[in-house]
């Protein structure tokens, strides 16, 4: 049978086929998020190719995706200088920029999105979300507002616009749009979330703390683990029963909460707790029988398990009857004689310093969130100007080595070389007179070992220190400073040494 003729097309050169297919593996590889694979075969691209919009887009999103975040950004710069009308690049590099910190920039690429494509959405909600993760919060209900009305209908828009008004005091209000995004998306988890955060703000304990069971659903980041056997929320009762109760979120969390603890005991349960590697020692000294085990490792039998940070809430805790008894922990009393015998010699009220919290790149929400809550050791200097205080540095991670160019003035006695956890931050505090944090877990343990700790707390409090408070049920030997607005740490820093000063008078030496 013969063949029929057929109609060819101008030639694709092999390069050419062989870069499409390459392009279209490496987005194959995105689609089912392997995001490693897909920077593989988009380097590739670039190599065979030369730069250009799409392989630059693509290894860019890539990038992103897998949270190589300052090289996604150089490649989103570089496919903007090609072709700079691309709002969903503008959109991403805004995204990487805000996970990175650097918010005003990011601001930048929102408002150049806004530009291009001022009929969509996105571009507005990123600008005001992110003038709201910055504490700029006046700004921020601006940005809202100046949506145009046909396209204010995400729910995006009441879920975090919420959060701003209730840091500008308008509560009521705060909660009526936390209701709306409830009535415009009741599958959503965040808005359930916000709304307990809200409501624990306000000292709502019963009702916050329930609500606070959907962060598990809010930050899949934080699922919770899977047990064979029931969760327990303080339905059953644990007479004869054994408890396990695994740590979640950060170390200051674990400290906090682990007070129930002995509670669950007295409660008539075998408790078997696993804390972060770096508390394991130090919880050894809470009250009680607890059995500990190490970080992630398979658990033994039980009857219940329980997240800590669900322990307030299966005890059914109100602000009345939060269980702020301390000291629960203890320094171990070997390591605490070998910093009090070190010490010897300093005549004068010894004092701790922590200025920095957490480095939490990647998620734009809490890399603002650490910023707004963390001071520049540059900032103490008032501290400085008062004489016969030793100043010791307990600050760790990136924000210590600030601690290399103290204040003018000041002297800042750094051992922290040595302290491997935090049994031996404790063992250090023992023998301190006060501590000066910022909102992070050294200042939760001061709390725990009683020690006197002075919080310097930002302006959109963290909803366990409340509102308009200068102490705390949770630790009655804390006193919080508090940010008078956004961003006034200079205020704070003059109220702190005027207490300092009288601090001193009251304790002139140390034993």
């Amino acid at each position: 049978m013969p063949r029929l003729p057929t109609s060819r097309g101008p030639a694709i050169p092999a390069a050419d086929v062989l870069t499409n297919a390459l392009i279209e593996r490496g987005r194959s590889a995105f689609q089912r998020e392997q995001f490693n694979e897909a920077v593989q075969i988009f380097r590739r691209v670039l190599t065979a190719k030369g730069p250009g919009i799409d392989p630059l887009g693509d290894l860019a999103m890539a990038l992103f995706a897998r949270g190589d975040l300052e090289e996604a950004l150089q490649r989103f710069s570089e496919s903007l200088a090609i072709s700079p009308r691309q709002p969903g690049v503008w959109q991403y590099k805004g995204m990487a920029l805000a996970r990175l910190g650097r918010a005003d920039e990011a601001l930048v690429c929102f408002a150049r999105m806004i530009a291009i494509a001022p009929n969509v959405d996105t571009g507005y909600i990123y600008r005001a979300n992110t003038l709201t993760f910055a504490g700029r919060y006046r700004e921020a209900l601006a940005a809202y507002d100046a949506i145009p009305p046909g396209l204010a209908v995400s729910v995006g828009i009441p879920l975090v616009r919420g959060v701003a008004l209730q840091w500008v005091g308008r509560f009521a209000e705060a909660q009526a749009e936390l209701d709306r995004a409830i009535a415009m998306a009741p599958g959503s988890p965040f808005a359930y979330f916000n709304k307990g955060m809200l409501l624990l703000l306000r000292g709502d304990l019963p009702g916050g703390l329930k609500l606070l069971e959907k962060r598990w659903e809010a930050w899949p980041g934080r699922q919770r683990r899977s047990f064979a056997t029931p969760l327990w929320l303080g339905e059953t009762s644990l007479a004869g029963k054994t408890l396990f109760v695994d740590w979640e979120q950060g170390l200051g969390d674990t400290i906090q909460f682990s007070r129930y603890i002995p509670m669950a005991e007295q409660a008539g349960a075998t408790v078997i707790f696993e804390p972060q590697a770096a508390l394991s020692r130090l919880m050894e000294t809470l009250p009680g029988g607890v059995r500990l085990v190490p970080d992630g490792a398979e658990p033994p039998p039980h009857d219940f398990h329980c997240p800590i940070m669900s322990l307030p809430l299966a005890f059914g805790t109100t602000q009345e009857t939060i269980p702020g008894g301390a000291p629960y922990l203890q320094a171990r009393k070997d390591l605490a004689a070998i910093w009090r015998d070190r010490l010897t010699g300093l005549r004068g009220p010894r004092i701790g310093l922590v200025w920095g919290g957490g480095s939490r790149l990647g998620n734009a929400e809490l890399v603002a969130d650490d910023k707004r809550r963390s001071v520049p050791l540059a900032a103490f200097g008032p501290l400085a100007a008062v004489p016969g205080a030793h100043l010791f540095s307990l600050q760790l991670g990136p924000p210590a080595a600030q601690a290399a160019h103290p204040p003018k003035g000041m002297v800042l006695l750094d051992h922290t070389g040595e302290l491997k956890d935090f049994t031996d931050t404790a063992a250090l505090i023992e023998n301190l007179d006060l501590v000066i944090s910022v909102d992070t877990s050294v200042a939760h343990l001061a709390g725990a070992l009683g020690k006197p700790v002075w919080l310097l707390n930002r302006f959109d409090t963290d909803w366990r220190w409340f509102l308009q408070r200068e102490d705390t049920d949770w630790y009655p030997s804390m006193r919080i400073f508090r940010q008078p607005a956004s961003g006034d740490w200079a205020s704070v820093l003059q109220a702190v040494a005027a207490a300092l000063r009288r601090f001193m008078a009251d304790r002139p030496t140390t034993a």
